[in-house]
């Protein structure tokens, strides 16, 4: 691992600012009440900051004002809420778990109202600690209020002073990822190199590279000062998006048969050195996502074109010296890939560009408009929701109850501080059996490694300053890991909180006991709710999944094959496209990693289910590779093949789509062999030539050479593309007779 590139990451990200901020929000009330003797307001307006914390996600700056302000009004509601009914107000009991179910539901309406309403929970249950604090419940309300207000205003403040610095983290993320990604990649050349354990780790990771790229368009293409190139930055900022999407196509488009070329080239040293400019081409990457988070420049630290133009020496040589028949289309593949890795370097001397754009620079002409999605707030949708067949409600409903298994549970348990158990419950349970499962088992060992390492320091420590210094430390790593790794955030959180209870009764390790015990208690009663009550398996919803993902390389492979038809070639239509294919490929993976950590008897079809995966990821894998080249040969290579390949594919992947959702169940499975039969002897009749040609000394660039590289890259794709979605036909029909 490069740590230096991981704590420069780290540092520059979004997780560790939000983990500033949040910690200066909450703890900054504490210490005034604490010097001012009004130590309970204090604290309560920390909680208010910590609440609405949870809200405080990148997005639109509109969006994140009006998330921010509903979330302030929601805590102060369900604080109000709490504390009339524990002062023996007019709530009753139904009405507090109501309430909590109303705010559950919040997460029909998508990611950051799903974070409103548990904002408002954790205002719910947080609230229930302070039932003798105040005479009033109204100021016990105010003071949330007012947390979340401050909070607010700190992050809004923030903003307004750099705007820009959320989308360039955001960016940098991305680019880190698809930095990522392109090592993986560059491990397919190692030597003994296996393809699926990579392979599936390919598959794993464009989950992370998706969500990074939507976040951006959502914080960018939705920001009308960067899209309409009102400013230098902003429109250097989306022209490096942009470029990164078409940079992750390419390296998408790198598909290669690991054992034909291990078979071939295997101990010759040319695939370690593919290895390494791909690995060199990941690091350029690195250095520019650190400029994009610092809003620096960047300058290439490679040249790429004298290795590339090493690699075609030691190619040659390999050629002169071995090439045969056998071999000839695998030094094909070679000349392929270097021409992939052409491309890609180029199109990262173009992102070091854009971190210096000049005010002359080119500016895109998609309509980036249609690439954003709205969240739609509407009374129908959320009452089409309500029904045992919504996650959204079995999730409410699940929440429910086990709070209210929580409170009736916790008296029977010698705990004196029973909200900690509530808000784990909360804290814990998620949609879906694994997702609670992860949490609840990240929770578990956070809380008792952080027991037990709080409990040395304590032990150990006693200068109070060195333990407010520990304090705040775990403070900011809680709030910074908070979305990255939830044990270490879990581990902190015990830590500073029990040495914020050793502050208040020193030397008392019963809150360590009891911090341990609380959780425990709530991740049995997780467990139970999210097994028993409503259980969402991944198994119930995964059909969806796989319509979309066939539905999304069948319009992917159209719009891309259309060049190569004589069709018009649009642009925006083939670049939505591609969006779509890499989101229906993340949704899925993801859902098939998170059903193989259910129990075995809720899985399904798990083999068949991964070979789907598999197989589509090849499709579009290979549709890339036909897109990276459009502009080169799709005028120059229309042929009637082709147009006959393209309908053909394209009946199997429907074929496949309307057996999965049962329209008929029979494959209508087509031979494609024999319409590449004039095209197999132009391709053997121009190999013959181009080994004549060798053979007689020949070391230039022909026309005989040149068209044998360019036809064979193009047949082989569309040779690959109808074979695999034959394949996917035949497991598709596999997948809907069990």
């Amino acid at each position: 691992m490069d740590y230096i590139r991981e704590y420069r990451k780290f540092v520059y990200s979004y997780y560790f600012g939000h983990g500033l901020q949040t910690s200066f929000c909450i703890i900054l009330p504490s210490i005034i009440g604490y010097y001012t003797h009004q130590f309970t307001f204090g604290i309560l307006i920390s909680i208010g900051s910590l609440c609405i914390s949870s809200i405080d996600t990148p997005g639109p700056p509109k969006e994140r004002r009006n998330g921010l302000l509903v979330g302030a009004g929601v805590i102060f509601v369900s604080a109000f809420f709490m504390s009339s009914y524990l002062l023996g107000a007019w709530v009753g009991d139904i009405g507090v778990l109501l309430l909590i179910f109303t705010l559950s539901m919040a997460a029909v309406y998508g990611t950051r109202a799903s974070n409103v309403g548990l904002a408002g929970i954790y205002a719910l249950v947080l609230a229930t600690e302070q039932k003798t604090s105040l005479t009033s419940f109204v100021d016990h309300a105010v003071l949330f209020l007012i947390g979340a207000l401050w909070y607010a205003f700190i992050s809004l403040l923030s903003y307004s002073f750099r705007p820009f610095r959320l989308i360039q983290q955001a960016l940098s993320d991305c680019i880190y990822q698809t930095a990522a990604y392109l090592r993986t990649r560059a491990d397919f050349y190692a030597e003994k190199a296996s393809g699926e354990p990579n392979y599936d780790k390919l598959i794993e990771q464009q989950a992370g590279v998706n969500n990074a790229q939507a976040v951006v368009r959502d914080l960018l293409l939705k920001r009308r000062v960067a899209t309409q190139e009102s400013t230098s930055k902003g429109r250097s900022l989306l022209m490096i998006l942009l470029e990164i999407i078409d940079i992750y196509e390419h390296v998408t488009a790198a598909h290669v048969d690991v054992a034909v070329l291990q078979k071939m080239f295997g101990g010759t040293g040319i695939l370690s050195g593919y290895q390494q400019i791909i690995q060199a081409l990941a690091q350029d990457l690195d250095e520019i996502a650190a400029a994009v988070a610092t809003g620096k420049s960047s300058m290439p630290k490679t040249n790429f074109g004298y290795r590339l133009k090493q690699l075609e020496t030691k190619a040659h040589q390999l050629r002169d010296n071995m090439m045969t028949r056998e071999n000839i289309a695998g030094f094909g593949t070679l000349r392929n890939i270097r021409r992939n890795i052409s491309l890609i370097s180029k199109k990262i001397a173009n992102l070091h560009r854009y971190t210096r754009l000049k005010e002359d620079d080119a500016m895109t002409e998609l309509d980036l408009a249609a690439f954003t999605e709205h969240e739609q707030y509407s009374w129908d949708k959320l009452k089409s929701n309500l029904g045992p067949h919504s996650i959204y409600f079995r999730h409410a409903v699940r929440v429910t109850v086990a709070v209210l298994a929580g409170i009736l549970t916790a008296p029977y348990f010698p705990v004196q501080r029973s909200y900690w158990i509530l808000f784990t419950l909360v804290v814990i349970l998620k949609p879906g059996f694994s997702l609670t499962k992860k949490r609840n088992t990240d929770r578990l060992l956070g809380t008792i490694a952080g027991g037990l390492i709080a409990t040395l320091i304590l032990v150990l420590i006693k200068p109070a300053l060195f333990l407010f210094m520990i304090l705040v430390v775990c403070m900011v790593i809680t709030y910074s890991f908070s979305s990255i790794n939830y044990t270490i955030s879990t581990l902190s959180t015990t830590i500073f909180l029990l040495i914020f209870f050793d502050f208040l009764k020193p030397g008392d390790f019963s809150f360590v006991k009891e911090r341990v015990a609380d959780t425990v208690i709530a991740s049995v009663i997780a467990f139970a709710s999210s097994y028993f009550v409503f259980p969402v398996w991944e198994a119930g919803a995964i059909e969806p999944l796989l319509v979309s993902m066939i539905e999304a390389n069948e319009d992917y492979f159209s719009r891309v094959s259309e060049a190569y038809s004589g069709d018009h070639f649009d642009l925006n239509r083939y670049k939505l496209a591609r969006k779509k294919v890499y989101v229906a490929t993340a949704n899925l993976s993801s859902a098939f990693q998170r059903m193989l950590s259910e129990p075995k008897s809720k899985q399904y079809n798990v083999e068949a289910i991964h070979q789907f995966v598999v197989l589509n990821y090849v499709v579009s894998s290979h549709v890339a590779t036909l897109a990276s080249y459009i502009d080169l040969y799709s005028k120059k290579y229309h042929l009637p093949a082709f147009d006959k390949v393209r309908s053909l594919a394209k009946a199997h992947l429907a074929g496949a789509s309307e057996i999965l959702q049962g329209m008929h169940t029979q494959p209508r499975l087509t031979p494609g062999n024999t319409l590449f039969a004039g095209l197999k002897t132009e391709l053997e009749d121009l190999q013959n030539r181009r080994l004549l040609e060798i053979q007689s000394g020949s070391k230039e660039e022909t026309g005989v050479r040149q068209r044998l590289s360019e036809l064979s890259l193009i047949t082989d794709q569309f040779a690959f593309i109808l074979s695999v979605s034959q394949d996917i036909l035949k497991v598709s029909t596999a997948l809907s007779a069990k």
